[in-house]
């Protein structure tokens, strides 16, 4: 319902259903979890300093949503664990401007991956889990059915 909701609110309202109250307990639940992420992480630290309400810190979450693929639950899950380890990798390295690499990083990754890491990634399954028909190669593009008499065959 919520897919339906997003891709033609209109039509949803049409068929009958409470778009508006869905809208309400979609945001109600996103803030609950939100509340209760923050909750446990002040509760795990014991502390939160100044730098993760700083304005990077939900740029980053950006980032990682759409390097994985907006839209895509296990895209954003992958990208978080690539940013993360890459920045730990850069402060290992001893390399000062680690925002600066890993914008870089961003900007090369979203002109190339136009549907980021997870949607390119399934993309390029589905293009190679598709039967190849005769005298094509596996990732072509599908024929073009063949038309058929409307009286349903010959006469």
């Amino acid at each position: 319902m919520l897919v339906a909701i997003r891709g033609n609110p209109a039509r949803a309202r049409a068929l009958g259903y409470p778009v508006h109250r869905y809208k309400i307990a979609v945001f109600v639940l996103s803030a609950f979890l939100a509340g209760l992420g923050g909750g446990l992480f002040a509760m795990g630290h014991r502390f939160v300093s100044l730098e993760v309400v700083h304005w990077t810190t939900s740029g980053k979450g950006v980032i990682m949503v759409v390097l994985g693929g907006i839209g895509t639950l296990w895209g954003g899950v992958v990208a978080a664990a690539l940013v993360v380890r890459l920045e730990d990798w850069l402060s290992f390295a001893n390399i000062g401007p680690i925002g600066l690499v890993t914008g870089g990083i961003f900007v090369v990754a979203v002109l190339t991956f136009r549907r980021g890491l997870w949607g390119n990634a399934a993309a390029l399954a589905a293009r190679l889990r598709r039967p190849s028909q005769a005298g094509e190669p596996a990732g072509s593009a599908p024929r073009e059915p063949e038309a058929v008499p409307l009286g349903g065959g010959r006469r």
